[in-house]
């Protein structure tokens, strides 16, 4: 399982109106969460990849660490 934490995509092409991420096709179960960039953008994952947040920064908790502790923390 991969998993793309708030990753910043930069699109230098300022001729593109609309822009498709494709990820790979073989990466199953990937966890594609907060994904954003300069411009808005779709994207494309498979198979079975669970995709959160597209074109939004994740700002509460930018780091994936940060983020799955503070998960641990409020189970206990």
């Amino acid at each position: 399982f991969s998993t793309f934490w708030n990753t910043e995509v930069i699109i230098t092409n300022n001729d593109l109106p609309e822009f498709n991420l494709n990820g790979m096709s073989d990466g199953p179960y990937a966890n594609v969460i907060g994904v954003h960039g300069n411009k808005p953008f779709t994207i494309t994952y498979g198979p079975e990849a669970y995709i959160e947040g597209t074109n939004t920064a994740i700002i509460k908790t930018p780091s994936l660490y940060e983020h799955q502790l503070q998960k641990r923390l409020s189970e206990k």
